[in-house]
């Protein structure tokens, strides 16, 4: 049985037709990914958004310096993009 689970999604399924690519994956910059084939072959990907990032790097308390640093941006448009004053 294939099982992935993030908080407020969760694939799980027994069915041999559905295969699971890759297991959660984290980029450099925090977002969380998962790729898997559907009935049909296309492959379809799962990811966090970029918003939902920024909320949980925020939260685990990175400073907004290095979540700019992380997501290669400079830290005025971090502030500007996530309303930060």
């Amino acid at each position: 049985m294939n099982k992935i689970k993030w908080k407020g999604f969760l694939l799980t399924t027994s069915d041999s037709e559905i295969e699971v690519i890759h297991d959660t994956l984290t980029y450099d910059w925090g977002q969380k990914v998962f790729r898997f084939y559907d009935y049909d072959k296309h492959i379809v990907e799962v990811s966090e958004s970029i918003q939902g990032v920024f909320n949980r790097l925020y939260a685990q308390g990175l400073s907004l310096p290095k979540i700019a640093e992380r997501f290669g941006d400079p830290l005025e448009i971090v502030k500007e993009r996530y309303s930060i004053s």
